[in-house]
This record gives C-alpha cells, structure tokens and sequence, in this order.
C-alpha cells in the first residue's frame, strides 16, 4: 500500500484571498505572532490534502514535501490508511475510557512498548504528550530519590508544562513564568567533565535529549552518554532519556540511545506514537527496586486525563505495528547515509557558507 502522493500539480483549492482572510483571522484570534515567525522563515503556507509525506498547497496546487514533520511527529506518514482505520475501528466499540481503569487496549499497548524499548525498560507510566511525560519522569525520579537537585543540559527542549519548562535550557522559554520549578541547574551538552563536576549526593536526575533537537541537532556522542551512566550508577542518580524527538526509528534506530548501548533509568516518548493523528505518550522506567517501591507507595503520583486513553492506545499500536513490520529505522539509516552525502558534497562546494553537518 502507498503512502506518498504522486508529486503532481493540483488544481487550487483556495484563491489568495481566500487564504489571505484565514491568515487575517489567524492573527486576530489566536497569534499574530506566530504568523510573523512563520513568514520569515518562509513558512507560512497552509497545508491541505496531507497524504504521506506530502502536503498541498491550496493557492498553487503544488505538491510539497514536509521535512518538518511537526518535529518529528508523521513518523508513519501523514494520514496513514492503516492508522486512521485503527482510530476508525476503535471508534466502533469504544471512547476515552478512564485514565485509572484497567482496560485490554491500555495492556495491548504496554507490551508493545516494553518489547520494543530498550533492555530493562519494563515498566511504565502514560501521559497526554511530551511535556506531560517529561513532568512524570522528573516527579518519579524526584519520589524514587527523595533528592531534589536535576541537572539539565544548556539549549535544552523539554516541552513548556511545570517541570518540562524548568528544564528548558533556553532563557527565553523559562523567563515570562519565573519562577519556576526550583532546584533546576544547566550544564553544556556533550560535556562530561561539566556534568561530573554538578552532580552531588542532592541531585535526583539528569535529562537529556540523546540528539538535541530543537537546539540545532546536537548529537551527544556514546562517550558522553555512557559517562553519564557511570556518573548516575555510582552517585545513586536517576539518568532520563528524552526521546520523544528522537524515538521510533528516525536516528536509524528504534531509539537514539541503541546508538550507544546506554539504557537510561527513565525514558520519555510521544508525538510519532499518536501516528499524527490521535495524541499519546508514555513514560518507561527500568525495574529497579528505587523507582518501583516509589511507584507502589504512591501510585498516583501522575494522573493524566487523556494519557493512555483507549482511544489512543488503540491507534497507537497500530503506529507501532507499523514501525516494526516496515523496519523504518532501517529506511532512516538508509535514507540518512544518502542524504548526509549530498548534503556533504555542497558543503565542499560550499564551503563559506556551510560549516557544519550534524545529525544521526
């Protein structure tokens, strides 16, 4: 079955004036900001007919090629037949469901999940998105130590909740809710020596983004994150992984931290686990008496009204069902070498005005 549209010109579906009056009323109802960040980086263009990994313009009738991705959530393609008959399907026989009620989706899911991640990751927490997680796994490192200190890397994405925000290492995203979350400190990424120096017997975690990706694409070498294993096993320090960029097969593995061989403690991932189409996420953590015995002593530590819905869980499955039969991971690494090729082929041409390639 095809996910790609063929790249062919479509008939408008909207005059320009017609779009011209949505962006008005854009600006005038939600962000008049938004539309202007969108419209220097060229941007601004409304998406319809969305199938695979192409978009339409509705002026031109172009067919364009969406790289974004919504930061990495059209992991499985926009609009995925078999997604969106998953959501179709569950629809039939059920709703939402109860964030705290045992059901056969929720369980569906969660042996999915652990089957697929990382070795020791086998227990696990859901939650309505990324910053949603990263709030999860922050408290149950927090709970599990009983310390309060976390360490958080500079130029770091953590989503913009409670303590997602506080552990955003860009000034600009933390200054207008000030203060924040206490007990917060941030440290060069891809440092080891730095990150060794903060870490004392009062720091609870660590969390890092295995590729920083919002910062730039900032890949943390297997040198710095297997220090930081070692730094955590031996200070008694909880080591989170947020993947939720990173994770379901876009570094060429199923996860960015197989790339290392270092399994974290806890281990955030969301956005491609919605399949683009219903929101998800979860919250993995390793078997290890610290984080259960919290777990079991303070069961609702994290509730969450959406996080693990049937509804989700159901079309979830589904998106990871796909993943692993089509080996897009492997696709990625493919793709990836092809592209870090061309893209290293202008640089020499280029080489002025291209100083870097990154990426995994």
């Amino acid at each position: 079955m095809s996910l790609q549209s063929p790249n062919v010109s479509l008939s408008p579906a909207m005059s320009r004036d017609e779009v011209r009056e949505v962006v008005t009323l854009f600006e005038r109802h939600i962000n008049r900001g938004q539309v202007r960040y969108l419209r220097a980086g060229h941007l601004d263009v409304m998406e319809s007919e969305r199938r695979g990994v192409h978009f339409t313009d509705p002026i031109s009738g172009r067919r364009l090629i969406d790289c974004f991705s919504s930061a990495g959530s059209f992991n499985v393609s926009r609009h995925n037949p078999l997604v969106m008959k998953a959501l179709e399907e569950a629809l039939e026989t059920c709703d939402m469901g109860a964030f705290d009620r045992i059901s056969e989706a929720k369980i569906a899911l969660a042996e999915k999940l652990v089957a697929l991640a990382p070795p020791g990751l086998k227990r696990l927490r859901f939650a309505a998105g990324g910053g949603d997680a990263v709030d999860c796994a922050i408290k149950l490192a927090r709970g599990a130590t009983g310390r309060s200190k976390v360490l958080a890397t500079v130029k770091a994405y953590h989503g913009h909740t409670g303590f997602a925000i506080s552990a955003n290492g860009k000034e600009h995203y933390r200054h207008y809710c000030e203060p924040l979350m206490p007990g917060f400190e941030f440290v060069p990424f891809n440092d080891l020596a730095a990150m060794s120096e903060r870490a004392d017997d009062g720091t609870a975690a660590i969390i890092i983004e295995p590729v920083q990706g919002e910062a730039g694409i900032f890949v943390g070498t297997s040198e710095y994150l297997q220090g930081l294993r070692r730094i955590c096993d031996e200070r008694g320090i909880i080591l989170i992984f947020d993947e939720i960029q990173t994770g379901f097969g876009r570094t060429g593995r199923l996860f960015a931290c197989q790339h290392s061989g270092v399994t974290p403690d806890i281990m955030t991932v969301a956005k491609s686990i919605g399949g683009g189409i219903f929101p998800n996420a979860a919250v993995l953590y390793r078997d290890i008496p610290a984080l259960l015995d919290f777990v079991e002593s303070d069961p609702d530590f994290h509730v969450t009204y959406d996080g693990g819905s049937d509804l989700g869980c159901h079309v979830s499955l589904k998106v990871l069902e796909f993943i692993e039969e089509n080996r897009l991971w492997e696709n990625a690494e493919r793709m990836g070498a092809r592209l870090r090729g061309a893209l290293n082929e202008l640089r020499e041409a280029n080489p002025r005005i291209i100083r870097e390639i990154r990426g995994v």
